[in-house]
């Protein structure tokens, strides 16, 4: 599979655009493969920065919060990952890494609310 092809197959793996069979094949062709799983890895934490720095078109902004952000875990990544960028675009990011107030969005009045530095 060209490397381009498999970038979106798994960008629409984590976006929820596979059919469950897809993205069962998928995710056993992923946990067999340490590239991939890099690739995979790597493809994740994109969709996040986009999902954060609001670069998505509302169709993929739309399946990230219906289907990315379905789990916890998933939900906890984008706190930390969001907190990160806060740090790296503040101008006082070595302050504001060691003390820093805490605020709280609620991801389009779904009732998730996660914490944001």
């Amino acid at each position: 599979m060209p490397e381009r092809l498999k970038e979106q197959t798994i960008r629409k793996h984590f976006l929820g655009r596979l059919s469950d069979e897809e993205s069962e094949r998928l995710e056993e062709t992923i946990a067999l493969d340490a590239g991939l799983f890099a690739k995979a890895k790597s493809v994740e934490m994109q969709i996040v920065d986009d999902y954060i720095r609001h670069s998505m078109s509302k169709s993929d902004r739309d399946a990230f919060e219906n289907h990315y952000l379905s789990t916890d875990a998933r939900r906890e990544r984008l706190a930390a990952s969001a907190a990160l960028w806060q740090v790296a675009n503040d101008d006082l990011s070595t302050e504001r890494a060691v003390v820093y107030e805490q605020s709280l969005i609620n991801v389009r009045g779904r009732g998730w609310w996660i914490a944001l530095v």
